[in-house]
Formats: C-alpha cells, sequence, structure tokens
C-alpha cells in the first residue's frame, strides 16, 4: 500500500521533472483540441463523445508508447532495477506504482483535452452527457489496456526505443483486428 504509493509518486514526478510528461500532455491535449476544432468547424458538430474521443485513439498510437516505453526499462538501461527489486516493495507494487503513474498521466491529459470542449458543447448545444461520460470512461480504460501493453513490453526489453516500437506495433495490432471485425 505506502510502498506502491512512493512508487506510483516517484514515477509521476519523474515524468514531470523533464519535459517528457509536459510534452505529451500537450500533445494529446493539442490534438483532441484540433480534432474538436476541425469537426465544429468543417461539419458543425459540436459532438466531443463519439467523434473527437474516436479519432484522438489514433494518436494514442504515438502517445501511449512513448508514455510507457521508459517505465521498467530505463531502471534496467540505467542499473536502478536491482536496487528497486531490493527495496522493501514487493515486485507487484513496483508494476503497479508504475502503471498507475501511467495511467495518471494519461488520466491527466485527457481530461484537459475535454474541459474546453465541454464549456462549448453546454454553450453550444444540448449535449448527452451520459454518451459523452461513457465514451470518456472506454477511452480511459482502452488507454490503461494500451498501458498494460506498455509497460509489460518495456518490462522484457533494457531499450526504451524497442518498448516503444513494440507496444505501437501491438497497439496497431490491436486495432486492425478491431476494425476488422466492426
Amino acid at each position: 500500500g505506502r510502498r506502491m504509493t512512493a512508487i506510483f509518486k516517484r514515477e509521476f514526478r519523474s515524468f514531470f521533472h523533464g519535459m517528457l510528461g509536459y510534452v505529451l500532455t500537450a500533445f494529446l491535449v493539442a490534438s483532441s483540441g484540433l480534432y474538436f476544432l476541425a469537426r465544429c468547424l468543417i461539419y458543425g458538430l459540436t459532438d466531443f463523445s463519439y467523434y473527437t474521443l474516436y479519432q484522438t485513439i489514433f494518436m494514442l498510437l504515438l502517445y501511449i508508447p512513448v508514455l510507457a516505453m521508459r517505465s521498467l526499462a530505463e531502471e534496467r538501461h540505467s542499473r536502478t532495477d536491482q536496487l528497486l527489486l531490493t527495496s522493501p516493495v514487493s515486485v507487484w507494487g513496483i508494476v503497479l506504482g508504475k502503471f498507475f503513474a501511467c495511467c495518471f498521466v494519461y488520466f491527466v491529459a485527457t481530461t484537459l483535452g475535454g474541459i474546453l470542449p465541454a464549456i462549448v458543447m453546454s454553450t453550444f448545444s444540448t449535449p448527452s452527457w451520459g454518451e459523452i461520460i461513457g465514451n470518456y470512461i472506454g477511452a480511459l480504460l482502452y488507454g490503461a489496456a494500451m498501458i498494460s501493453i506498455g509497460v509489460f513490453i518495456s518490462s522484457l526489453t533494457v531499450s526504451q526505443i524497442i518498448a516503444a516500437i513494440g507496444t505501437f506495433i501491438i497497439s496497431v495490432l490491436l486495432m486492425y483486428i478491431c476494425l476488422l471485425y466492426t
């Protein structure tokens, strides 16, 4: 419990210690904002739930591999994995702390990306909040599933680049399978 929270805090702080967390958050917020703006201007649709969230799923193909690539591969590369494994935290605590930190960064970016469209929708239309919240929860769960794959692949390799490419390839394959059978 408390030890996993320490791993979570350490990992979350490390995202925003450098530029990675800020750049990734800005990327996802900007891409969802641009998709929403394009849908509003081109088609006159102020629906954030289906159109914008569905289009930003494709942005997650770039976002999630970069987010998850450093979780465990960086520990191995910098040789701090032995120190981490001999700490009083269980392996489950380490993995879950890193996973939840990645998920929280994704949650923050997705939430920030939805604030402005929510304001626009509530001002210029009567949105179906149940549909929007349902699609938002679906996007969060999809992101968590892809992050779990990314953290797993990151645990298999020393190289962050290989972890990112592996996560990207599996994400594309899963998305292709999903599109093939819908």
